[in-house]
């Protein structure tokens, strides 16, 4: 495998991440979905092997992020390259999925051919948990707009739901309708 130019870590950077699917699969996961109690979304991308380990690229991506990239709308490459800071993290795993050699790195110290081509979008068909992804992916955005309705009732101390105020508009004053989308 190749040497990256990398921050050695003492240990792997994410806690209590668990697995919800692959979104690529060939003879093996080759870019897997995790995430963790808080439904922030990790992505593993297997980029090197040797005869002890599997290296993989661990990065944090947004929802949106997930969902452009299941709808076609950003690359493989983009997912990456996109990330919200300019650091990604390196780990080995071997057979018995104990983490070694954990590196900080950054993204622009990644090896050309660790990465994907430009051009490369999500194909359905090779990612054999597409549904499970799909239902976790909804279920985080369900939850996203129960957060931002709580936080809407809350600072506008009213129990009425957003969608209700729409449908009640003409009850409402023109400058609470408009404190009510901001």
């Amino acid at each position: 495998m190749k040497e990256l130019p990398g921050i050695s870590l003492t240990e792997f950077p994410f806690k209590n991440i668990f697995k919800i699917g692959d979104l690529v699969y060939f003879d093996g996961p080759l870019l897997s979905v995790f995430s963790n109690d808080k439904g922030e979304i990790y992505l593993f991308d297997w980029s090197d092997n040797d005869d002890k380990y599997n290296r993989w690229l661990v990065f944090r991506i947004s929802l949106t992020q997930l969902i452009q990239y299941l709808n076609k709308n950003i690359s493989h490459y983009q997912l990456i390259t996109t990330y919200f800071t300019d650091f990604i993290v390196s780990v080995d795993i071997d057979n018995d999925l104990n983490y070694y050699n954990v590196l900080l790195l950054n993204v622009a110290d990644i090896p050309n051919d660790y990465l994907p081509d430009r051009d490369v979008t999500h194909i359905d068909e090779e990612s054999p948990h597409l549904d499970k992804i799909n239902a976790y992916v909804n279920q985080l955005e369900l939850k996203a707009a129960a957060d931002k309705q709580r936080q809407w009732q809350k600072k506008f101390k009213i129990s009425m739901t957003y969608e209700e105020l729409l449908m009640n508009s003409n009850k409402i004053s023109k400058r609470e309708q408009i404190l009510a989308v901001y």
